[in-house]
C-alpha cells in the first residue's frame, strides 16, 4: 500500500512535486494517510472474526464508520488527492489477501503438528 498514498500537497507551489522545505509536512501527511489504512485494514480483518461478541463487533463498525468519515472528509481532502473510494476498495482487496495468508499459516502449522503426532503414534506403536 505504500505506493497508494502520493498526491499532491496544498501547500507545494508547483501543484504537487515535493520541495525540500514541505518534505516534513509531506511526510506528516502521507504518515496520517498510511495509517488511516492500516487501522481500516486492521478493522476490516477484526470483523471476520468469528468469536468477537455482539458489543465487541458493534464497537469495530463504530470505528470503522468513523475511518470511513475520515476518508471522505475535507481533512483528508487536505493531505491528499487520492480518490477514498478507491483507497477503501484497496484496503478491502488487502486485508482478504492479508487473511487468506493467516489462515493458510494457521493451517500449515495445525497439519505439522497432526504430522507430528502421527509420527510419535507410530514411533511408539513399533516400540510395543
Amino acid at each position: 500500500m505504500e505506493h497508494v498514498i502520493a498526491g499532491k500537497t496544498p501547500w507545494a507551489s508547483d501543484g504537487g512535486s515535493r520541495h525540500g522545505e514541505y518534505d516534513a509536512y509531506y511526510d506528516l501527511a502521507a504518515a496520517i494517510v498510511h495509517q488511516a489504512v492500516k487501522d481500516y485494514t486492521r478493522l476490516i480483518r477484526k470483523q471476520w472474526n468469528p468469536k468477537l461478541s455482539v458489543l465487541q463487533k458493534r464497537n469495530l463498525v463504530l470505528e470503522k464508520i468513523k475511518l470511513e468519515d475520515f476518508f471522505h472528509s475535507d481533512w483528508y481532502e487536505f493531505l491528499t488527492d487520492i480518490d477514498p473510494d478507491r483507497l477503501m476498495a484497496q484496503c478491502r482487496i488487502l486485508a482478504k489477501e492479508q487473511e487468506k495468508k493467516a489462515i493458510a499459516s494457521k493451517n500449515k502449522r495445525i497439519i505439522k503438528k497432526m504430522l507430528k503426532e502421527q509420527e510419535k503414534q507410530k514411533a511408539g506403536e513399533e516400540n510395543e
